[in-house]
């Protein structure tokens, strides 16, 4: 399995068919934080005082910055990902810490059930949006 998401392959016959079949919904799923981001956020926001707003907002960035940046560096070369999926990858992760840990209400004064709506929502709409500019983009 490669790190970042298999798009099916535009056109027809054998330039379609090349190449690693396109990944299934739960593997995209999957796909969408590294590891390695949330290796590092956890412990990392867990250790930053929660009244030091500026290095809350730092791990929050690099954090997104490593999502970023790992998913790029590890891409399939024969199969590079849609642009767009860097960009849901993020929304992904912002999603994923949300629901992981108190950031929507150290940085954010956000309800703490919308921290915990964060991953069911995050599960139902990136994926979802996915598909739709997959298939915009596959017409």
């Amino acid at each position: 399995m490669t790190r970042s998401v298999v798009y099916p392959r535009s056109g027809k016959g054998a330039a379609a068919a090349a190449g690693p079949p396109p990944d299934d919904l739960v593997t995209k799923l999957l796909k969408y934080i590294p590891g390695e981001v949330i290796a590092f956020y956890v412990p990392i926001y867990a250790l930053v005082p929660k009244d030091l707003a500026w290095g809350l907002w730092l791990v929050v960035l690099l954090s997104a910055a490593g999502t970023v940046g790992y998913l790029w560096v590890r891409a399939d070369r024969t199969s590079r990902p849609r642009a767009y999926f860097y960009v849901l990858a993020v929304v992904a992760f912002f999603c994923w810490a949300l629901g992981t840990s108190t950031v929507g209400g150290d940085l954010w004064r956000l309800p703490e059930w919308l921290g915990h709506a964060a991953i069911p929502i995050g599960v139902f709409i990136v994926p979802l949006v996915d598909e739709i500019l997959t298939k915009l983009t596959n017409s």
